[in-house]
């Protein structure tokens, strides 16, 4: 929804501001700040410096960056954004306008997240700028405007780096400059170059970072070392990617802070083209984007390795499976082998076992004289007993034969059901979240068609 004009600024200004007068620097007195209540504000900005040699009025906000970021866990892939910026300016509409005549064109670049940077060279000059907003970077604002020999505006910011005493130290501010309102990119170039120091920090710490992964890649494995944490690299990996996206876009923005305070100084009588103070600005910008084109690769490079190397791993850990496996069948082929010898030598001497252990029985009295039997008339007991007794024992094997089978196998078409599950289980919650986002389809049918694809799955096991 577009943000009205009207909810652009706010019906007070902001308490805790710093009104800053900055004086030249060839002969001026030391810069002046002032701790303005919000009923302070506007008298004290509509004012003109009481010092002859003034060159800068601005009123500084700070707004420290929010902390709420989230926790490790959820900070992986669940969608988080940085804090919004706000509705609102949080100045006046009259201080406003009076930091920038017709701010309508500043308006649109203080909601806007891109950042970027203009000069407006018809009466009066005025300068906007406000850098890329993203969850780390340093965030500043500002429009200028000149107003007689006095260029005045407001600038906010949320990182110390922008302090805006600090960062004007360095800066050269003539007297000449006053009266053409070259002043005006002084603030500007100040900052620029604060941020394309911290740039250039972030920058060898992301080219440090993937150095250091790509030399992990590279060295063996020390003795006895279980392995690497291959998903806390390529989780490293992703991150640098996205840092160098902001990156980039914040080393574009600084080119054009320069060339809108290159189209100042080519109007200026005092100024030289190309401004010398940007020259090395320019330089450390130009050599930046060799690291831009070259970083995305090593990124890219050092992915593949990883997939190459837990590929390696798998196939390493299947042959040791398969070794493992071929191992089990021989040891259970040479316990086959010496069951089978044992099964034989059974084979072999139970029949007489059998038959001297029935013939020693007291049935049999082998010394009978003549006429005498020679078997028990109570033989047929022996035979009543030891056959229901031998179908009782083979009908007890078989059945506990059978639910043994049984469980067996519902044991292993458990354990492949949960194989297949957890092979699959990744890509089917992906096309069932995608499916949800697309068409926002009820959770319940979603499920229902994971259930089915259980069921197929486990008949899939049991074949």
């Amino acid at each position: 929804m577009e943000e009205s004009e009207d909810t652009f600024y706010s019906e007070g200004n902001p308490t805790d501001i710093h009104g800053i007068d900055v004086n030249c620097t060839d002969g001026g007195g030391p810069t002046v700040t002032t701790n303005l209540h919000s009923s302070e504000v506007a008298k004290w900005f509509a004012s003109h410096p009481p010092d002859g040699d003034a060159t800068l009025r601005i009123l500084g906000q700070y707004m420290p960056k929010r902390t709420d970021s989230p926790d490790e866990t959820s900070a992986s892939y669940s969608g988080w954004q940085p804090p919004p910026l706000s509705r609102s300016i949080g100045f006046t509409e009259e201080t406003t306008k009076h930091a920038f005549w017709n701010p309508n064109v500043y308006r649109d670049l203080a909601q806007s997240r891109a950042g970027g940077a203009a000069a407006m060279l018809d009466e009066p000059f005025r300068f906007m700028l406000q850098t890329p907003y993203d969850a780390e970077g340093p965030f500043c604002s500002m429009a200028l405007s000149k107003h007689g020999h006095v260029v005045k505006g407001i600038f906010i910011y949320d990182d110390r780096i922008f302090e805006p005493t600090r960062i004007l130290q360095g800066e050269r501010i003539q007297s000449g400059w006053r009266s053409e309102g070259m002043q005006v990119i002084s603030l500007p170039q100040a900052v620029v170059k604060a941020q394309s120091a911290w740039v250039s920090a972030r920058l060898s710490g992301v080219t440090a970072t993937i150095a250091g992964i790509e030399r992990l890649l590279v060295e063996p494995l020390m003795p006895g070392h279980s392995g690497r944490d291959y998903a806390s690299l390529s989780r490293a990996l992703q991150a640098c990617g996205a840092t160098l996206i902001d990156l980039e876009r914040r080393s574009r923005f600084e080119t054009q802070v320069l060339d809108a305070i290159e189209t100042v100084t080519q109007k200026s009588r005092y100024g030289q083209v190309p401004w010398p103070s940007l020259a090395p600005l320019r330089a450390s910008i130009i050599a930046r984007r060799y690291e831009f084109e070259v970083l995305p690769r090593r990124i890219e490079n050092a992915r593949m390795t990883i997939g190459n190397l837990v590929q390696q791993h798998n196939d390493l850990m299947n042959f040791e499976t398969a070794e493992s496996s071929r191992r089990i069948a021989e040891a259970t082929l040479s316990e086959s082998a010496s069951m089978k010898a044992i099964a034989v030598m059974t084979m072999i001497f139970l029949p007489g076992t059998a038959v001297a252990s029935f013939f020693s029985m007291a049935m049999f009295d082998w010394n009978a004289n003549d006429g005498s039997e020679l078997a028990s008339k109570w033989l047929w007991i022996y035979f009543v007993i030891a056959i229901p007794l031998t179908g009782l024992v083979l009908m007890v094997w078989w059945v506990f034969s059978k639910r043994m089978a049984k469980g067996v196998m519902r044991e292993f078409k458990r354990r492949e059901l949960h194989r297949v599950q957890t092979d699959l289980t990744p890509y089917l919650d992906t096309i069932v979240s995608h499916h949800i986002d697309a068409n926002g389809k009820d959770r319940d049918l979603e499920m229902q068609t994971m259930k089915v694809d259980d069921g197929k799955a486990a008949k899939a096991a049991a074949y």
